[in-house]
């Protein structure tokens, strides 16, 4: 989805910002949907040792993870879940499931495991 036409007044360093933007959208979204207020919203997750935030990346993680499974590329799956590129992905993705994505790949056509194959650490 592209929020506005004009993308030239951007570039990588408004990432980090516009991202804590989309975050704060969401969550407002969310709790209105579900009718509770923001902060009641932030609580919830807190309560499970969360955040929304986290909970957000988590969620593509386990999206990316079982389009691994498939014939896209890494850098297709990556950008297709909101990372900036193929290695900002490989960071994360290795550092939640102890395997780079192209290993996972591997594993999981070597053995046939479906979309859910790998544990999260």
């Amino acid at each position: 989805m592209q929020i506005v036409d004009d993308t030239d007044g951007y570039d990588s360093a408004d990432g980090p910002r516009l991202a804590a933007l989309l975050i704060d959208m969401v969550s407002a979204l969310f709790a209105a949907a579900h009718h509770v207020s923001l902060s009641h919203l932030h609580r919830l997750f807190q309560q499970d040792g969360t955040s929304v935030a986290a909970w957000i990346r988590d969620q593509r993680l386990d999206r990316a993870r079982r389009d691994l499974v498939g014939t896209t590329s890494i850098g297709a799956i990556a950008v297709r879940w909101g990372f900036r590129d193929a290695a900002e992905f490989s960071r994360v993705f290795r550092r939640e499931f102890g395997l780079a994505p192209r290993e996972y790949r591997s594993a999981a056509q070597a053995s046939g495991v479906g979309p859910r194959g790998a544990p999260r650490r």
